[in-house]
């Protein structure tokens, strides 16, 4: 994704914006590594299946020489004279047969375990995005906010030229009371232009490391405009079971907690006795020792053992092992209550911004109603001023008015940009504002 480059400035939508940051942020990255950890981890588990132990030794070297048996040798043991080449090998596997659970447990947990990262990898996700968004809205807000007060400024220089010319005029209707009245305003006009004009920098700023684009060019919002909710469109109830049933939260809970159980039927496998299957085959040669073929004679330099056996492993220490058994019952039992207090979390928060939206929605479409009433006010005042029938106390207070709603305006759609980008989080994803910004309509 490259921003489109206009004068100075880099422009991004906010599908753009989300895109990058969801590529470089180091903390998509770093979930990615834990899912392929988790997928690592459930494949070795999957492997304990089948010869759950395995072990091979390899050996060469030198050794010296040995000539005749247990009855009757030239030879010594410390001898050093002789030496010849020697090699061996030991092979031991073991296979399960019946584990009781164990293996069927081990891979259970695993599996669950790396549901939990895929979810808490897609909640990263989901809050980096709603991170982004707000940083995105913040920025318009302040681009806007900026334009609005350097119109203000021009508008503000131009009205106080205006009264000192007609101060000049002797016929004047107007003293040193209005220009004086006019120019006190002087520090709310800067202190408005400053704070945007800053605003705006320090959100560019953030929002240009966040997304890691370097360089000096400025980032600059397209300024996208979102829907506004449908009268009777949204029902609480229907909200609320969505929210509960695409919650990442709980979907990582839920994997955390069936993990949990698997983890706690593992250790009641544990007190049962294991029964494998175990086989070895063994080989060692050394050409210049005498291979002692007599079965009673140990001899680790010339031997060839091939053998299987049925075993049974079982440990005893059931104090221990009931113990193991029911840290992870009372683990798991904690697990369930805190997933149930998830669930009032993730329905309080979905209550909370269904709620939030339907207000900013109606204080947006009220302050949009009012600022074009006073838009109108401004002109019929600067009209009358223009033929010499205003008054300058009712053209000043027009301009205060108007602006002022002008950026109540701005702060309104800035919170509830904010409160549909956080309610589109709850019920499907921030991606799903993609989806209301392209259709223009709010639909679940």
């Amino acid at each position: 994704m490259a921003p489109l480059l206009v004068g100075e400035e880099r422009v991004l939508t906010l599908s753009q914006t989300l895109e990058r940051v969801l590529q470089v942020h180091p903390l998509v990255t770093a979930s990615d590594l834990s899912v392929k950890r988790g997928e690592e981890t459930l494949e070795r588990a999957k492997g304990r299946r089948y010869l759950a132990e395995s072990d091979v030794k390899l050996a060469l070297g030198l050794v010296p020489s040995a000539k005749g048996d247990v009855f009757s040798s030239h030879d010594k043991s410390d001898d050093l004279d002789g030496l010849g080449p020697f090699t061996k090998m030991d092979l031991t596997i073991v296979q399960p047969l019946y584990t009781f659970g164990r293996i069927k447990s081990l891979i259970t947990a695993a599996n669950e375990a790396l549901r939990m990262e895929e979810a808490k990898g897609r909640l990263t996700r989901e809050e980096l995005a709603l991170e982004t968004a707000r940083l995105y809205w913040g920025l318009s807000l302040f681009q806007k906010g900026e334009e609005s007060a350097k119109d203000l400024r021009k508008n503000y220089d131009k009205l106080v030229q205006e009264v000192e010319t007609r101060l000049q005029k002797e016929d004047s209707e107007i003293d040193d009371t209005a220009l004086l009245e006019i120019k006190s305003g002087l520090y709310a006009v800067e202190k408005g232009y400053w704070e945007a004009k800053e605003g705006r920098e320090a959100a560019s700023g953030f929002l240009a490391t966040l997304l890691d684009l370097p360089g000096e060019n400025p980032l600059r919002a397209q300024g996208e405009t979102l829907p506004l909710p449908s009268e009777g469109e949204l029902s609480l109830e229907r909200v609320l079971a969505i929210a509960k049933g695409r919650s990442d939260e709980l979907k990582a809970a839920d994997a955390g907690v069936r993990a949990l159980e698997a983890k706690w039927r593992l250790t009641r496998s544990n007190r049962m006795p294991l029964f494998y299957l175990a086989g070895a085959l063994g080989y060692a040669h050394a050409g210049n020792r005498t291979d002692q073929t007599n079965p009673f004679v140990v001899d680790n330099f010339n031997y060839f053992r091939l053998g299987a056996f049925l075993g049974v492993s079982w440990n005893f220490n059931i104090f221990q092992g009931n113990h193991e058994a029911t840290e992870a019952k009372l683990e798991y039992r904690s697990a369930l209550e805190k997933r149930k207090a998830l669930e009032q979390k993730v329905e309080g928060e979905a209550r909370e911004r269904f709620h939030e939206l339907r207000k900013e929605a109606a204080l947006l479409e009220s302050v949009r109603t009012s600022l074009k009433s006073a838009k109108t006010w401004l002109q019929v005042s600067f009209d009358n001023w223009d033929m010499g029938i205003g008054e300058v106390n009712r053209l000043v207070k027009a301009y205060e008015n108007y602006y002022k709603l002008q950026g109540e305006s701005l702060e309104r759609e800035y919170k509830y940009n904010l409160a549909l980008t956080r309610f589109s989080s709850s019920v499907g994803g921030v991606s799903l504002l993609m989806e209301w910004m392209k259709n223009g309509k709010i639909v679940l």
